[in-house]
């Protein structure tokens, strides 16, 4: 055995082909490889698909309705924008939708579509281009499939519903494995769409429980096309096996879905215990072929619900055609079947025509009665939706005032109890602020007495060492003064001493005579510029005439005066002036 390692989902291909093969290259070690890759993928797939179907319907219903509930009590018209965008003008039908998925905000359309008790009436806002495309390739389909119909009818008439312009339909386009769950838990809660198209997108065998699931557990929707689906006979199985006691689908739309033989045995096993569904189309299922006829042919042989079966282009041949001619002669409900495309001998097709025609004529009139009772049971349960509604919106209106009025007390309690919190910090803080500063000017008054404290000692000390340094001071000046006066007394008593004294005095004397004399000098000096000065500026005002030049080469000083010698006295300037002017 292989020795203990990651599973094979953790493996690569190369390593699953040594495991199993070694160096082997054979076709069949390398098909046998492709096949356990397979497997393992479709394992993985599988569980993923099992994991999102166990996730439920309940809880995303009840959030889905519950915000749908919510927009629509708050403002109806962001509702009605929100999805009047999908309904489409097609055929004449007032209640036509058509959703392509992909955005993450159409799948929660969709939810707050399907969880409505009633559908808004349509408004009279313009398409866009694109929206306007899209209605009309709709409108062209639709249109195929009724003459398919008309056609396969043979010319008889078939009553419609009265009321088939007002039933709601439903056509959902890029659905896929990714989003199928999520589309059928959305559709869960669905009262109002009777007609579900599913037709022409990417949904394959896995798909298919959940679809049945959705339609057993709905019990709404009486109309389902699945068309051009890749379901293959799996998918196929999976629907017949619980739709064999659904009791609410009328009309399946199966065609183009590649089954054959197993597919055909499938849904005539479902055919053989289903007693409410009326029409079945297989068309362009070209492998169905005269067995799958036959076997269709058995179970219809005690069904007596199914009106209208469609195997255009199934590869049944006239062999399978004179089966179904059999039947017909046991089955008294068919009244409609279509076999173009299938090379059928035209006196088989007359024989089946013929019964068909008579089957027409003792149908029509309770067929006429069914739909009359199906359009009044439709009526009847969109009053009870209406009321529902209406009653719905009354409660939801009454509990939101409720809730404003809880709310608003619930804030004008909460708006008291912040107030008081505000202000008991307020006073908290308050009270620690004057905490902080009372502890404060505390730590103030604390530290300027330590620092008065220090000042004194500091100031105490300065006033010792000063006063010590005083007290050495005087006794340093008394030392002094005493050394002083031994020395005087000690020269006093010497002669020599008393000379030089006495010399010194004399010489003091001379100095200050010398003084006396120099300011004696510049005194007189002073005073002659003085008056030189004066005599100038008599000159210059003209109180005097100028002084005349001494000549050449005599003596400035003819009398002989000495020139230390103050000059003559000429009176004051202002007895000059008047001396000059007489």
């Amino acid at each position: 055995s292989p020795a203990p390692g990651p599973g094979p989902r953790a493996m690569t291909s190369a390593g699953l082909h040594n495991e199993l093969f070694g160096d082997q290259s054979s076709a069949a070690a390398l098909y046998a490889q492709v096949e356990i890759q397979a497997g393992i993928a479709k394992e993985n797939y599988d569980r993923e698909v099992e994991r999102r179907r166990n996730e439920g319907h309940g809880a995303k219903g009840v959030v889905a309705r519950s915000r749908l509930e919510a927009l629509a009590a708050t403002d109806p018209s962001l509702l009605l924008d929100g999805i009047q965008k999908y309904r489409r003008p097609v055929g004449g039908l007032k209640s036509y939708w058509s959703l392509t998925l992909g955005p993450a905000q159409v799948l929660a359309d969709l939810e707050d579509l399907a969880a409505l008790l009633v559908l808004p009436e349509a408004t009279s806002k313009e398409l866009t281009p694109e929206e306007k495309a899209a209605a009309e390739a709709l409108a062209q389909e639709l249109e195929e499939k009724k003459k398919r119909a008309k056609k396969a009818s043979g010319g008889r008439n078939i009553p419609e519903d009265p009321d088939w312009e007002q039933i709601a339909q439903l056509k959902l386009q890029g659905v896929d494995y990714t989003v199928i769950d999520k589309v059928c838990n959305a559709l869960h809660l669905n009262r109002t769409f009777k007609k579900l198209d599913l037709s022409q997108n990417r949904i394959d065998a896995d798909g298919t429980p959940v679809i049945a699931d959705l339609l057993n557990a709905n019990g709404r929707i009486t109309c389902l096309d699945l068309s051009g689906n890749e379901l293959e006979n799996e998918g196929v199985q999976a629907l017949a096996e619980r739709l064999a006691d659904c009791h609410s689908l009328l009309e399946l739309d199966l065609s183009e879905v590649s089954i054959g033989l197993q597919g055909a045995k499938h849904l005539a096993a479902m055919l053989g215990k289903n007693d409410t569904l009326t029409k079945l189309a297989l068309n362009g299922n070209d492998k169905i072929g005269a067995r799958g006829a036959e076997a269709l042919a058995e179970a219809l042989a005690s069904n007596d619900t199914l009106v209208h079966l469609e195997l255009a282009n199934t590869g049944l041949g006239t062999p399978g055609a004179e089966c179904l001619l059999k039947l017909l002669k046991k089955n008294k409900s068919l009244t409609q079947i279509s076999l173009s495309g299938n090379k059928v001998d035209d006196k088989v097709l007359d024989k089946i025509e013929d019964l068909l025609d008579r089957h027409h004529d003792d149908w029509s009139a309770g067929a006429k009665a069914q739909v009359a009772a199906r359009s009044k049971k439709r009526a009847a349960d969109l009053e009870e939706r209406k009321k529902e509604d209406t009653a719905r919106r009354k409660a939801l209106e009454e509990q939101r005032k409720k809730e404003e009025a809880k709310k608003k007390k619930e804030e004008e309690a909460e708006a008291q109890r912040r107030a008081q919190e505000e202000a008991k910090q307020m006073e908290d803080a308050q009270a620690a602020k004057d905490a902080e500063e009372a502890q404060r000017m505390e730590e103030i008054l604390a530290q300027n007495r330590e620092a008065e404290e220090a000042q004194r000692a500091k100031e105490e000390a300065e006033r010792a060492k000063q006063e010590e340094e005083e007290r050495k001071a005087r006794e340093e000046d008394e030392r002094k003064r005493k050394e002083e006066e031994d020395e005087k007394a000690r020269l006093e008593a010497d002669p020599l001493y008393q000379l030089l004294q006495e010399e010194e005095r004399k010489k003091v004397k001379r100095a200050a005579a010398k003084a006396a004399k120099e300011a004696a000098a510049k005194a007189a000096k002073e005073a002659e510029e003085k008056a030189k000065a004066e005599q100038d500026a008599l000159i210059a005002s003209g109180a005097l005439p100028p002084v005349k030049p001494s000549p050449k080469g005599k003596s400035a000083n003819p009398r002989g005066f000495n020139s230390r010698a103050p000059p003559p006295k000429v009176g004051s300037p202002a007895k000059a002036l008047r001396q000059g002017r007489r």
